[in-house]
């Protein structure tokens, strides 16, 4: 297994977000749409939408599959942004695609980079305590490259998969 170890330095908060995402597949031939709804000005930035952008080409490449007639909306509660949802947006949309259901007790963090692999992120450690902590989730996937990164308030490197087991 190939880790990364990563440095962030200043005060990383962990968050971890429900949004409404529905995707909906029909036999129509119109071109894929991608529709965004806030609760208050500015609530979802552009890298959030660019990743979904790039999430939904990638998984229309996974499956072979030009996106006709699929839309998708993504409702969004206060303000969200960065590249962190780009993986699980991109799973989503395929499962939605194979016309399955989508785990509600699932969160992941992950870029999704154009080429179609998962990128870094930061502050998981924060990301999986925050996740806990919601009660909701009770499996959550992190780039497998990505296995230790460094807690700069705790002055120590955090294993983040045997933090995700505890």
């Amino acid at each position: 297994v190939l880790s990364v170890r990563q440095k962030f330095s200043g005060k990383v908060q962990g968050k971890c977000s429900f949004f409404f995402f529905l995707v909906s597949v029909t036999d129509s031939q119109s071109p894929l749409r991608i529709s965004f709804s806030d609760d208050t000005p500015d609530g979802s930035g552009e890298t959030i939408r660019n990743s979904l952008w790039t999430a939904a080409l990638i998984a229309g490449l996974q499956k072979e599959s030009a996106l006709q007639g699929v839309r998708i909306s993504l409702d969004f509660k206060g303000g969200m942004d960065g590249p962190s949802a780009g993986a699980i947006m991109c799973l989503g949309i395929m499962t939605a695609l194979d016309g399955r259901e989508f785990p509600n007790d699932f969160a992941m963090t992950g870029t999704i980079l154009p080429d179609g692999t998962i990128g870094l992120v930061g502050g998981v450690a924060k990301k999986i305590q925050a996740a806990a902590v919601s009660g909701k989730i009770k499996r959550v996937a992190i780039p497998a490259f990505q296995r230790f990164e460094y807690d700069a308030e705790a002055n120590k490197w955090v294993d983040l998969f045997e933090l995700g087991k505890s």
